[in-house]
């Protein structure tokens, strides 16, 4: 891959990144003791069976979209250590290239499409 395109994914990552910490941090607050870096909290509406049930909804979603962004985060931040050590848009489990095509729609995938469909990775 050449330096050009290397570096359009690299910004593409870092912008998917800051905008998946932004949205994070609308309803997660950063911990250094949670597993993923962020931490959803129980809202607090009030004290009524309804307020309960509604609190443990928003609850629930917020704890759901917590882990599918700090998930989606962490293979980003792999990706961009990847293309400082040189070694973005190889197949980490054939070792062939992942081809531009798929990193544009997916720029932090890690496994070629053959991979990919053969050992339901990524």
């Amino acid at each position: 891959m050449d330096k050009k395109t290397l570096e359009k994914f690299k910004k593409s990552l870092e912008e998917e990144k800051k905008k998946l910490e932004r949205q994070l941090k609308s309803f997660a607050k950063p911990s250094i003791n949670a597993k993923g870096g962020y931490k959803t909290e129980m809202p607090q509406i009030g004290d009524s069976l309804d307020d309960n049930a509604i609190e443990l909804a928003m609850y629930d979603n917020a704890l759901s979209l917590e882990r599918n962004f700090e998930s989606r985060l962490e293979h980003i931040n792999a990706a961009l250590k990847k293309i400082e050590k040189k070694k973005y848009g190889i197949c980490e489990e054939c070792k062939k290239d992942i081809g531009e095509a798929r990193l544009k729609l997916y720029p932090e995938a890690r496994h070629c499409m053959k991979c990919h469909k053969n050992n339901k990775v990524d």
